[in-house]
């Protein structure tokens, strides 16, 4: 991977004009990541088992991270990966000196691979303990590679995982996600976000693709889907994609407790 030497000073205008505007939606996405990370990792770190070990880590991986830094009304703020490094460090040195930290984050954009590495070399740990890995993939060459090697080590390591994939779309390859799904260590966030478009296109999709993707999201065949949607109103369309979506992560992994609810 090529590397490139940025110029500007992190934070500065300059370094501002680089980042990705977002509207308040992304936001509170970025917000409810940190909080729930921020609980898990409280509660991996504190339990005591009644049998069996203490967990030996935790380890966060971002599938897409973007560059960790995003621009909201004109301000600089923290991107999911920039959170989730000051949480880690947040924990305390002393209690859980014994424990590893490790954050994972991994973008097909080499620009916003460069801003990650901008980042971690412009911060400061206390810990000894903490390791941040950094990927320029594609993320199902990801997930089916260094995924799988780092969800490898946490069985090995007695780790435990939070996965973060949020997609472009509808873009689901559940066979990439499936065995951390499976994995009784590891919790899974995945965004389920769709346009307007998204369910008004349904009855007006020719294209093979299309439709495919429609399918490997749901697990539907696109006709049925097709069929369904002639006579229903938009939310009662809306309604039966949650609940395939539901359904398709309960199939492949019916002892995951499954939440679902709008940030």
């Amino acid at each position: 991977m090529e590397l490139k030497e940025c110029q500007n000073i992190i934070g500065s205008c300059a370094c501002k004009k680089q980042q990705e505007k977002i509207h308040i939606g992304t936001k509170r996405k970025i917000d409810f990541i940190s909080s729930y990370t921020q609980s898990w990792s409280n509660k991996v770190l504190r339990y005591k088992p009644k049998y069996g070990r203490q967990s030996d880590g935790i380890v966060f991986i971002d599938c897409m991270s973007n560059s960790g830094l995003y621009c909201f009304q004109e301000e600089i703020i923290d991107g999911t990966s920039k959170r989730i490094q000051k949480i880690f460090d947040g924990q305390s040195k002393r209690e859980y000196e014994d424990k590893d930290f490790i954050l994972v984050v991994n973008d097909r954009e080499i620009d916003k691979i460069n801003c990650q590495y901008c980042i971690w070399d412009n911060s400061y740990s206390k810990r000894t303990n903490y390791e941040k890995r950094i990927f320029n993939k594609d993320v199902d060459d990801f997930l089916k590679t260094d995924g799988l090697n780092l969800l490898d080590e946490a069985k090995r390591k007695n780790y435990h995982i939070l996965l973060f994939y949020d997609p472009y779309d509808i873009r689901f390859n559940w066979k990439f996600l499936k065995p951390f799904l499976e994995y009784p260590k590891c919790d899974v966030i995945i965004t389920h976000f769709w346009s307007n478009d998204t369910i008004r296109a349904v009855g007006q999709v020719t294209k093979k693709d299309v439709k495919d993707k429609y399918e490997m999201a749901y697990n539907v065949k696109f006709e049925i889907l097709e069929n369904y949607f002639l006579d229903k109103s938009f939310y009662e369309k809306a309604q039966y994609l949650r609940e395939r979506f539901v359904s398709v992560i309960k199939e492949m992994a019916p002892r995951k407790h499954v939440g679902y609810a709008p940030i």
